[in-house]
């Protein structure tokens, strides 16, 4: 599903990496003088009043291609002691040189310069340029300091040669293909349409050779409207497993509240069971040829506690009686899973819809799966040679759709569920005859939650 794509590639962006950096205090009304490392780079901070102005310079500075082409400008962070972020803005490149002139509030604070796709991301990359070094002078306090950088990595969003194309624009360009890389359409749909409008209204001003004046506010806005659709994206997902995270915790919560419930029923078959082995034992004490029997009997209570252990421990598992529900419906187990398989003759020729009794089986099959955990399900379509090999795909597909929309309809989620048509290219093994109607079925694998 398109779902668990997501989450996969959510997980993928993460590629966290720890730099030390010099966190350096500036006095009130001073000038601090801070070194960048490594280059020839020095940054003229001066503390005035409630804000700090810093004057960032740098001699020789490498092209954004030495560290990936995905990189379209160098942005100057300054980090507070808690490790948060501050964007203080883009460095201006003229040749090898660069230089910004910026402020913060901050009056603790470390520097880092990092190459990223675009001026206005909320993070900085992996890809560390320069960092804040001892400053000059024995009278500053400062002290080093790890922080995490590279929350977030770019190195899928590639672009193709962009000539002598304005940075801006190149930057506006690749801040909505990570839009697109990062599932913005899906989880943030009208921001993300609010970008697409942005940035093909710049490509119209650009193929039209538009003043650059005018270009340059479209291209802010494609760009601020592309970091707006990648940040609600990215914030929609997040919410999105954390909802599922609290509904399996809760979903676990009530199995574990039904589980103490039916602890007292064992309590006091185990209290009987103690009882009876005590009254064996004051059995014994009458008569030696009784002893027997009452081993006999403490044999069939070590029996009962085990029996009550094996209890305990099958009700805190959903899953075996699910499958043992699954089998008496008349699926089997298969490597893949508890498969179920809705044959050629379930389905009217050549066409989605049911046949006679068909329903009553799945509608038996929704009933146990929904029943309490709810299982993933995979349902795969296949055909037979007997259809046309340019709509066995189509029909292989829409019957295996139809089945999960019932499944879907009759109470089982649809995060749960996933369909796909393979048309004739997966024939059943062993069956040459490849227009043996034993091809043309629907396989509904279900698998542990």
């Amino acid at each position: 599903m398109a779902i668990s794509l997501a989450f996969s590639l959510l997980a993928a962006i993460f590629q966290v990496t720890t730099v030390e950096s010099i966190m350096v205090t500036v006095p009130p009304g001073a000038r601090v003088d801070i070194p960048l490392s490594p280059g020839d780079g020095e940054v003229e901070v001066r503390r005035r009043t409630s804000r700090t102005t810093v004057e960032v310079r740098i001699d020789s500075i490498d092209p954004l291609g030495a560290f990936d082409n995905t990189m379209r400008a160098y942005v100057v962070w300054a980090v507070s002691p808690e490790g948060e972020f501050e964007n203080l803005g883009e460095l201006e490149i003229d040749g090898r040189e660069a230089e910004l002139d910026t402020a913060t509030t901050l009056q603790r604070f470390g520097l880092l310069v990092t190459a990223e796709p675009y001026f206005n991301v909320p993070s900085p990359s992996s890809m560390v340029a320069f960092m804040s070094a001892p400053p000059t002078g024995n009278d500053v306090r400062f002290e080093s300091q790890p922080v995490e950088v590279g929350r977030h990595d770019y190195s899928t969003a590639t672009l193709p040669p962009q000539g002598g194309i304005d940075t801006r624009v190149t930057q506006a360009r690749m801040a909505f293909r990570i839009a697109q890389l990062e599932g913005a359409e899906e989880f943030a749909g009208p921001r993300f349409r609010q970008a697409r409008v942005a940035v093909d209204s710049m490509e119209e001003l650009l193929r039209r050779q538009m003043d650059t004046e005018v270009l340059d506010a479209y291209v802010n806005d494609a760009i601020r409207l592309s970091v707006w659709a990648i940040e609600s994206g990215r914030e929609a997902q997040v919410r999105m497993h954390l909802e599922t995270v609290t509904a399996r915790a809760e979903s676990a919560e009530r199995d574990n509240e039904r589980l103490q419930q039916e602890i007292p029923q064992l309590d006091v078959a185990l209290a009987e069971s103690i009882q009876r082995q005590g009254e064996l034992r004051d059995s014994l004490q009458v008569s030696r040829a009784e002893n027997r029997e009452q081993e006999l009997l403490r044999t069939e209570v070590e029996r009962g506690l085990r029996t009550a252990e094996s209890e305990i421990e099958r009700l805190s598992d959903p899953w075996p009686p699910i499958v043992d529900a699954l089998i008496s419906a008349g699926a089997r187990q298969t490597a893949r899973g508890v498969q179920v398989t809705l044959t050629a003759d379930r389905f009217e020729e050549d066409s989605v819809e049911f046949a006679e009794g068909t329903r009553e089986l799945l509608a038996r099959l929704a009933g146990i799966v929904t029943f309490d955990t709810v299982p993933r399900i995979r349902i795969d379509g296949h055909m037979s040679d007997s259809v046309p090999s340019s709509e066995a795909f189509t029909l292989s597909e829409e019957r295996a759709a139809v089945v999960s929309n019932y499944l879907f309809d009759a109470g089982v989620p649809l995060e749960r569920l996933r369909s796909e048509g393979f048309g004739i290219s997966r024939p059943v093994a062993g069956i040459e005859d490849r227009s043996d109607p034993i091809h043309a079925r629907v396989e509904i694998i279900i698998t542990e939650p």
